[in-house]
């Protein structure tokens, strides 16, 4: 929250009086919802389809999909999808927008950039189902009846649980024939399996509107594998869960682990003799599985074979414990963070985290014995960093306190650890305006990973009654504005009062962001020729990075008009107007242009007023 505030603020929307206000309001888009994902769903002669549903989601690990937000086209085909914020790592690939209004077939979007800021998508084009049909045999040529045929919109090319369990979208008959009107022109997954019979691997195909497509399927007698699971006392294992047939390969299987190969399989449950049969494996594929059981470690089994025995090792219990001297406030521990042994150190930052694994009171890997005690299962399903045992810990508490230590060799699977915390300081200040006049704001302690915050009173003082060490940099966030520069405490000493900190806000004209924005005005040209349609542009900060910042509507001559903070620079790349209307899968990054190097293609907004230029893009390449 408090770097959201203190970000700088680098994209502005027009003013509706200017002359070329078209361009942020491609299509009559509606500004009612701050921050809205924005757009048009049409069928594909162009005319607008009302009652479309939209949900936009992220994949959230093997949990599926979490949902940030659900639309309905308006009488126009307009929509207006508000979203929540998705939590802190999993926009990383963007978001998927899938799109109903049955009978069409359904439209996915992948990768969806979640910019702070909403912006228009443009129109989305729903299609008419392409008919698929085929037949599914054994491999003398007999015909397979009851064979289920599974497909999805787009390729499967990663684990997959948001697919897992899914229903077949059609049957074979008694002469093993099959046709399914479901799947939009485009690429699309499709699979078949069938009892006693090995399932068949995911297959990419390209549906063309128009014309029905044919895709048979050849099956081979299956081999099932049974799977014994044990303890390492030899006892069976009952609960426990087996995801489906993929392949783990690396070092450490648990981060390259891949399940799409039949994506619609959910994985397996045990029985109460430890014992699973896993079913539809060909003679001669070399699968894996892997096994997931409360207490131990994953494995992962490869599939030689028909009968296999696996014993599972138990994760081991870390115990840390947080004190401090008699007299002092007992620490609330507040997020731990273990580091793996056998990961060698790194001077790069990047590669010195995969050797860690953080977790906080609610997670799976935690049992809280008491608010300075935790149990953290270490090499569990929830707290894995490379496999290894555990090295160092280091831990937060709820007071800003920091510590770390080494963490002795496990005996058994158990060890204790005890952090002994550096005793509380407190902290008094006030924050006032650019004039010196008092002023209400949320005054942060702050240290790498770590904050503590209060309000301000009335006359703009603040009190910390005991901040743990070390927590040395405050800073100060008003309603509008943030401190000019922070106060630094040098060694904090336990016990010790800091008073007389004075944080001033940023005065008006002081803060960048504040400033009157200033404007880029001008038309652009793809290639020498002009743009005959309104045009979606993504602003990037970087020359050669397809990272954007904003996204901005050219009108249908290719004029636009961007306001910002003075000298604000943006990279300018052009999406094709036809992107949203090929097929029913769309890769939305995919659709901007791959922009030849040197990139020239920048604007810059001037110190003041607008500045008026003339935008000659290169032929985009798609």
């Amino acid at each position: 929250m408090l770097a959201l505030a203190l970000a700088t603020l680098l994209f502005a929307p027009l003013s509706a009086s200017s002359p070329h206000a078209i361009a942020a309001q491609h299509q009559g888009q509606s500004s009612a919802l701050p921050g809205a994902l924005t757009g048009s769903v049409v069928d594909e002669a162009g005319h607008p389809l009302r009652g479309a549903s939209l949900t936009l989601q992220v994949r959230d690990g093997e949990r599926g999909w979490l949902v940030l937000g659900r639309a309905h086209s308006d009488a126009k085909g307009r929509f207006a999808l508000q979203r929540a914020e998705a939590p802190r790592g999993l926009d990383r690939d963007g978001a998927q927008l899938t799109i109903h209004a049955p009978p069409l077939a359904p439209t996915v979007v992948e990768h969806v950039y979640l910019l702070h800021d909403g912006y228009e998508l443009g129109a989305f084009t729903l299609h008419t189902p392409v008919e698929l049909r085929g037949e599914v045999r054994d491999e003398s040529g007999a015909p397979i009846a009851g064979a289920h045929i599974f497909a999805v919109v787009g390729p499967v090319d990663a684990e997959s649980p948001e697919h897992w369990g899914s229903a077949p979208l059609a049957t074979t008959d008694e002469n093993g024939r099959y046709s399914l009107s479901a799947l939009p022109p485009g690429p699309v997954t499709v699979s078949a399996a069938a009892p006693g019979f090995a399932d068949a691997p995911n297959n990419e195909l390209i549906l063309l509107a128009g014309s029905p497509h044919v895709r048979d399927f050849t099956l081979q007698r299956e081999r099932v594998v049974e799977l014994r699971i044990t303890a390492p006392d030899g006892a069976p294992v009952a609960d426990f869960e087996v995801a489906p047939p993929g392949v783990a390969d690396g070092d450490a299987p648990r981060f390259s682990y891949r399940s799409f190969r039949t994506f619609w399989r959910a994985p397996q449950r045990g029985d109460e003799r430890g014992i699973v049969k896993v079913a539809g494996v060909s003679a001669d594929a070399r699968l894996d599985v892997r096994v997931r059981a409360k207490g131990f470690r994953d494995a992962f089994v490869p599939l030689r074979g028909v009968d296999l025995t696996l014993r599972l090792e138990p994760v081991t219990w870390i115990e840390v414990s947080a004190v401090r001297a008699p007299g002092e406030p007992q620490p609330v521990l507040q997020h731990v963070r273990v580091r793996d042994g056998s990961w060698p150190a790194q001077s790069c930052g990047t590669g010195e985290e995969i050797g860690w694994c953080s977790v906080d009171a609610r997670s799976a890997a935690v049992q809280i014995v008491s608010p300075s005690r935790w149990r953290i299962a270490w090499n569990s399903p929830e707290c894995t960093a490379v496999g290894g045992p555990p090295a160092l810990v280091n831990a937060c508490t709820s007071d800003g306190g920091e510590c770390r230590s080494t963490l002795p060799a496990a005996e058994g699977h158990r060890l204790e650890c005890e952090l002994v915390f550096a005793g509380t300081y407190r902290v008094e200040g006030r924050v006032v305006d650019h004039d010196g006049s008092p002023a209400a704001a949320r005054v942060y302690a702050v240290q790498f990973m770590n904050s503590v915050s209060v309000e301000t009173a009335a006359d703009g003082r603040f009190v910390f009654e005991a901040l743990g060490n070390p927590l040395p940099w405050l800073v100060a966030e008003g309603p509008t504005r943030h401190s000019v520069s922070g106060w630094s405490i040098s060694d904090p000493q336990p016990g010790a009062t800091y008073s007389g900190i004075e944080l001033r806000l940023d005065s008006h004209e002081s803060n960048a962001n504040s400033k009157p924005p200033s404007a880029v005005r001008g038309r652009v040209t793809l290639g020498g020729r002009n743009v005959e349609a309104p045009l979606l542009l993504a602003l990037c900060g970087e020359a050669g990075r397809r990272s954007p910042f904003a996204f901005l509507w050219t009108d249908a001559d290719g004029r636009f008009e961007w306001t910002a903070p003075p000298r604000t620079i943006a990279f300018v790349v052009p999406r094709n107007p036809q992107a949203n209307r090929r097929s029913g899968w769309i890769d939305f990054p995919a659709g901007f242009a791959l922009m030849p190097e040197p990139w020239r293609n920048g604007v810059v907004t001037p110190d003041l007023g607008v500045s008026e230029v003339e935008l000659a893009l290169p032929e985009p390449k798609y």
